[in-house]
């Protein structure tokens, strides 16, 4: 049972977030955040708990919210996007807003990440020895209102005590570590928490980016679970056979597609960068080689934008069917993408 104290906590928290939204949807989005932020104890799936949010909020706004839209919008919001931080050891930090950005949840819970103000401050230095008095804590301030959004080495210190960097969307997968062996037991506590390929059928790609070792690029549930499994998975980006390497050099992708763009960021806090992110379709094709050996290819690959539409992936895959077929290999089976 609740204490009578975290029970006024709580409503006292819910009640805020109502008298700051007019918009019903505004305001589920905003519980979901104060759920990820741990300010509100509420499970984000369930009728119960969406009866007691939609309960408060209806005794006092003129909007209403039915029930059964909020069972779904929470429902579809804890399937949706998700970013944040695990630890090797099991432990999860996260959150569903967009803006919140992963050095932003580190510099406003720094106890979360065993760290606190004059432990950050002494990474900054270190990593920013020519810096002005007074600058660390410019920066540290700025890490902390989302001013500037990313800094590499606070990152990379992180990742080096065994943290990792996350995000989780409905058709893409990310994590970001120092190494397999510190990567590896933090996506089994993602797996075990969020379950992303049981819960999001339209995931086409898990990405894992190592900082030292070889970045791999999962694309089934299959290969996700062999990883997790410590199973040797084929690199979807390398190894992909001959066929495919002889249409990559036959198709030219960044005129097609073009290539995602490694976006750079420069602040008070130094470089940092991500991955574009491109709506669009991909397929995966499932083939043999002459020798009758597997394999499994995406088109376009990962490092190219997707198709712009259904009719161009079309183009792509019957060229690439076509070669395979030359080359003496079988189609087995392909995904269009959605």
């Amino acid at each position: 049972m609740k204490s009578f104290k975290q029970h006024i906590s709580e409503t006292t928290a819910l009640m805020d977030l109502i008298n700051k939204y007019d918009n019903p949807y505004e305001f589920l989005s905003a519980v979901m955040k104060a759920i990820a932020d741990g300010r509100i104890i509420l499970k984000t799936r369930g009728a119960a708990n969406a009866r007691e949010v939609v309960a408060v909020w209806n005794k006092v706004k003129t909007k209403k919210i039915k029930v059964s839209e909020a069972i779904d919008y929470l429902t579809e919001a804890s399937k949706g996007f998700i970013k944040g931080w695990v630890h090797k050891s099991g432990t999860i930090t996260d959150t569903t807003i967009y803006g919140k950005y992963h050095i932003m949840q580190v510099a406003t819970n720094l106890r979360k990440f065993g760290l606190n103000k004059n432990k950050m401050l002494k990474i900054i230095s270190d990593a920013y020895p020519d810096s002005n008095e007074g600058w660390p804590e410019d920066l540290l301030d700025d890490l902390q209102t989302g001013r500037v959004d990313n800094d590499p080495y606070i990152e990379e210190y992180l990742q080096e005590k065994g943290w990792c960097m996350f995000v989780i969307d409905k058709t893409h997968g990310s994590i970001s570590g120092w190494d397999e062996r510190s990567t590896k037991p933090a996506a089994k506590a993602l797996d075990d928490k969020y379950l992303p390929y049981e819960t999001r059928k339209d995931l086409k790609l898990f990405e894992v980016k190592l900082a030292n070792g070889k970045d791999k690029y999962i694309t089934s549930k299959f290969d996700w679970y062999l990883w997790l499994d410590g199973k040797k998975v084929a690199d979807n980006r390398t190894d992909i056979g001959s066929t495919m390497a002889q249409f990559r050099e036959e198709m030219d992708w960044a005129k097609e597609t073009g290539y995602l763009k490694q976006t750079s960021i420069t602040g008070s806090g130094g470089k940092g960068g991500s991955t574009e992110y491109a709506k669009g379709e991909r397929a995966m094709i499932h083939h043999t080689d002459k020798n009758n050996k597997k394999w499994k290819s995406m088109i376009p690959p990962v490092q190219y934008k997707p198709a712009k539409d259904t009719r161009a992936l079309k183009k792509y895959v019957d060229a690439f069917k076509k070669d395979i077929i030359a080359n003496g290999g079988k189609v087995k089976k392909v995904e269009m993408g959605k």
